[in-house]
């Protein structure tokens, strides 16, 4: 399958069972706030909430996974994700290319995209800046935006609590710094 295949199955999938389990999952948050529900319903409610979360999650890799070039350097489905997003911030971009497993690879690209996504849509920053480099064995991906700060684990937004149980899972470490002067997230694999 040809990379440009590759990135229209993606989107048909993006705009078809993707955004259905979102809104799936949108009004299972609707039932589970109702004021007068049923306890024990409530709990099978939040089972179910859970399940939508875990294939959200399932079907995002999978859109990534099609969307990452075959041949592309990690470097260049970065830049390729941020031009994909039109980010009308200026973008500034530091990748040092890295020779890692596929798997990883594709990791680090989801939490940059995710980073990056972040950063568009709730910091209204005028500059978002990315780095990702290797020293000795570990990886640093760092992204900076100029944004309002705030940025924070919130109930019912999964974003940043994907890249943690990501980052969680790969042994790595997240550390979030978000006040008036912007963010930084800094990523360590």
């Amino acid at each position: 399958m040809s990379d440009l295949d590759r990135v229209h199955l993606a989107q048909v999938l993006h705009d078809g069972i993707a955004q259905d389990l979102v809104a799936l999952g949108y009004g299972l948050d609707q039932l589970l706030a109702a004021p007068n529900s049923d306890p024990k319903h409530r709990a099978q409610l939040r089972t179910l909430r859970f399940s939508v979360d875990d294939l959200i999650q399932k079907v995002r890799d999978e859109l990534f996974e099609l969307r990452a070039p075959l041949n592309a350097s990690l470097g260049q489905a970065i830049r390729d994700s941020i031009i994909e997003m039109g980010i009308e911030a200026e973008v500034y971009v530091d990748i040092a290319e890295v020779a890692l497993e596929n798997k990883s690879q594709l990791a680090i690209l989801e939490i940059a995209v995710e980073l990056l996504r972040n950063a568009k849509k709730h910091s209204g920053a005028s500059r978002i800046e990315l780095t990702l480099t290797q020293f000795e064995n570990r990886m640093y991906l760092r992204v900076f935006d100029n944004g309002l700060g705030g940025a924070a684990v919130k109930p019912g937004h999964f974003g940043l609590v994907g890249i943690k149980e990501k980052i969680d899972s790969m042994q790595g470490e997240f550390k979030l710094d978000s006040h008036e002067e912007g963010t930084t997230a800094l990523v360590v694999l």
